[in-house]
């Protein structure tokens, strides 16, 4: 990973920033301030000698009386008593550190209340109390382990003073990594934990050449040394992650904290790549390297003209050359974009090259900023669907292409089909809401007859499905072809298939030609495709939390069960013929 030399205003506007933050909480609550970062303070000191008088009672368990490297006034103490003394006082510290993180808690809530009140703001995010209150911890927590750190450093100057020289040169290390890494957080945390780790592993390997070479200090002093170098290098480690955790959300701290800064959604590092990159001045450079990349084509394009892609985010355009001859649609997603790009990819790869709906694709290429795809360029325009006749084509059209059996194999090992969905989670929202609408006879009914329904979606033909299939349409003069396959699935033919719209007549109708182009669409009945498409709608209606629809959808369900069932029983009587039971 390339170490990058931040600029002097990214470094010293956030520490500035964080000064005042600082600042601005101690003359806002003085008092509950400075509390939290004594009680802080407290708690780790308490915390760190809980931990080291362990130590000492398994040295003095494992020796012969008092070690003469402990205090004087130890000497003379039995043993037994000691180790009871010891263990006792490490338990009431360890207590005091719990109570102290208490108090911080409660403390961090009264100066966050008293914070907002003296804002005199309206809430700008849903746990706004919660945020205040971290955002207390938080620098307290940093303004104490730095306090921690440069007490533990005098301590160790004391007790063993070559070690000290040694870690003042360590530290002058640690802040050259956090000055080249200050400039993205991620590496920050990456490095700063590593760095604590190196450095420690330092003085203890200077411990041990001191003792290969030298006589080393009182055992006991170097065991003090070392705890209390650790336990300095950690602080600072927490100390720079808190700080850098509260200058990440310096947005939403300003507009808590602070007058005149109002909560704007901060522009994203993606943004601030992906789009002068499109520049006409770099733009076709960019376009040449991906076009060489995608398709090995030496093309300059000379003039570019942008379409309506039908995804938000998602820019698509046609390239021409000098004569206007127009030469490849490119689709460049940004690099956050990344899962919508592979399922497009996956699809456009694997299908064969002329399938309906479908452009001929050429290549693709990804880089850190863009994500890009290669088409063949359309000889039309984005055609919006205006007539019924146009929209159910369309959709017929979908139903003729048999996904490859690799892709629909690789599709049902990662992918549960939308029926599969309606698992008891789903369920039991659906039961509570029926109860909530008078309709327990209703969801009863249909809990009886789900199995059948599963285990007839599952001998179902499957069908390629796109739900932005008609909002991404373009008419050329071949046909119609769609521009987006992001949200591509393979589900039983009637899957998305708007009920509401176009009903039962025009699915037969549309069933009937598409078994024209797909012969093993023959067998499947429009009471196959009704029935898909009703489940679908009522997963679909429950995990986009459309509560009415999902209930009335369970309603149609079981009334297209009890036509089909007095069908059955009418044709059993000879009132009618077979094929007007199909139907249904």
């Amino acid at each position: 990973m390339e170490f990058k030399k931040p600029t002097r205003r990214k470094i010293w506007e956030p520490s500035r920033w964080f000064l005042s933050l600082g600042a601005k909480m101690l003359r806002v609550a003085p008092a509950e301030t400075v509390l939290i970062v004594f009680s802080t303070f407290v708690s780790q000191v308490a915390l760190v000698i809980s931990l080291l008088l362990p130590l000492k009672i398994v040295i003095l368990m494992g020796g012969d009386g008092t070690p003469i490297y402990f205090p004087g006034f130890m000497q003379g103490i039995e043993t037994k008593t000691l180790v009871l003394g010891l263990g006792t006082t490490a338990v009431l510290l360890f207590v005091l550190h719990a109570a102290a993180e208490r108090i911080v808690a409660r403390l961090g809530r009264r100066g966050s209340a008293k914070a907002n009140r003296r804002s005199a703001k309206l809430a700008v995010l849903s746990n706004q109390d919660e945020v205040m209150r971290a955002v207390y911890e938080r620098v307290a927590m940093a303004i104490a382990s730095i306090l921690f750190a440069a007490l533990a450093l005098v301590g160790v100057s004391f007790l063993y003073p070559q070690m000290a020289f040694l870690l003042a040169g360590s530290l002058a290390f640690y802040a050259v990594i956090a000055f080249f890494t200050a400039d993205n957080l991620s590496q920050f945390k990456q490095y700063n934990g590593t760095a604590q780790q190196l450095l420690f592993l330092a003085c203890v390997g200077f411990v041990i050449a001191q003792f290969m070479f030298e006589r080393i200090p009182n055992p006991l002093i170097v065991i003090i040394s070392i705890i209390l170098t650790r336990q300095m290098l950690g602080r600072l480690v927490v100390a720079a992650k808190e700080v850098a955790s509260v200058i990440g959300q310096r947005a939403q701290i300003s507009a808590l904290f602070f007058h005149g800064h109002v909560l704007r959604s901060p522009q994203r590092e993606t943004d601030l790549k992906f789009w002068p990159s499109l520049d006409s001045r770099r733009r076709n450079d960019l376009i040449s390297s991906v076009v060489k990349q995608a398709t090995d084509d030496e093309h300059v394009p000379n003039k570019v003209e942008l379409h309506n892609s039908g995804q938000n985010a998602v820019l698509l355009f046609t390239t021409f050359d000098e004569l206007g001859h127009p030469m490849y649609m490119l689709k460049v997603y940004e690099s956050n974009r990344g899962p919508d790009w592979v399922s497009e990819f996956n699809l456009l790869s694997s299908l064969p090259e002329g399938t309906p709906l479908v452009p001929r694709f050429l290549g693709s290429h990804n880089d850190d900023t863009h994500l890009w795809l290669g088409f063949e360029p359309l000889a039309g325009s984005h055609a919006p669907i205006s007539r019924r006749d146009q929209a159910q084509r369309i959709m017929q059209t979908l139903w003729t292409i048999n996904p490859p059996k690799r892709l629909a194999g690789q599709y049902l090992r990662t992918h549960p089909l939308r029926y599969q969905r309606l698992d008891e989670g789903l369920l039991e929202k659906l039961r509570i809401l029926s109860q909530l609408a008078g309709m327990e006879a209703q969801y009863e009914s249909f809990l009886r007859e789900l199995p059948a329904i599963k285990e007839r979606l599952v001998g179902s033909r499957l069908v390629l499905t796109n739900h932005r299939l008609l909002s991404s349409v373009h008419k050329t003069a071949d046909g119609y072809v769609s521009t987006d396959w992001s949200t591509w699935a393979v589900e039983p033919i009637g899957s998305g298939w708007p009920l509401s719209t176009y009903g039962a007549k025009d699915i037969e109708e549309r069933l009937a030609e598409a078994a024209k182009m797909r012969p093993d669409l023959a067998s499947v009945t429009v009471a196959d495709v009704v029935l898909a498409a009703r489940i679908y709608e009522l997963v679909h209606a429950l995990e986009t939390k459309r509560w009415h629809r999902a209930l009335d959808v369970v309603q149609s369900v079981n009334n297209d069960i009890g036509a089909a069932a007095s069908f059955q029983k009418s044709m059993d009587a000879g009132q009618l013929p077979v094929s007007a039971a199909n139907a249904f």
